[in-house]
Order: C-alpha cells, then sequence, then structure tokens
C-alpha cells in the first residue's frame, strides 16, 4: 500500500499465554516486554499491530504504562480492511 511504512519487531512481548495473565507473573511479564513497547511506541505510529491478539493487549498494555504514546492496537487483517475500505 503506497505510503504505508512497516516496522517489524521479532521479539517476545513477555505474554506467553495464560502464564502471563497470572498475577504472580506480571511483573515478569512486562518486565520481558519492556525492549517490545519501547521499539513498538519509539517511531510514534498511528497503528500497532500483532497477529496474536493476547500479544497485541500486552504491548498495548506496556506502552500505556510506559507512559509512551498511545497507538491504536488493531489486528492486521483488519489494518489491511481499513486501507481497502473493506
Amino acid at each position: 500500500m503506497p505510503g504505508t511504512e512497516v516496522k517489524v519487531v521479532e521479539r517476545c512481548s513477555g505474554h506467553s499465554s495464560t502464564w502471563g495473565v497470572k498475577k504472580q507473573f506480571h511483573a515478569t511479564t512486562m518486565k520481558i516486554g519492556r525492549p517490545v513497547f519501547r521499539a513498538m511506541a519509539e517511531d510514534e505510529p498511528d497503528y500497532i499491530s500483532s497477529d496474536c491478539q493476547l500479544a497485541g493487549h500486552h504491548i498495548e498494555q506496556g506502552i500505556a504504562e510506559a507512559g509512551l504514546k498511545h497507538a491504536e492496537m488493531v489486528h492486521p487483517l483488519s489494518l489491511l480492511a481499513r486501507a481497502y475500505r473493506l
């Protein structure tokens, strides 16, 4: 899509399925994901996206907790649908 810039961050978000939703592991999951949160928010994007819905919400939470600029979390296929006005 013309005019679209995609930044790929290939790193673990720290969520790790059910482990990531357990209260006793929350601080650890946020620490593991911190480099991803920073990298995803670095260029102040309009959207952040992940093919894993749990990871996407974890990244969105990490960005908010770090006080970084909020970007809307949208699944990659939904972004394509928006781009093509489907």
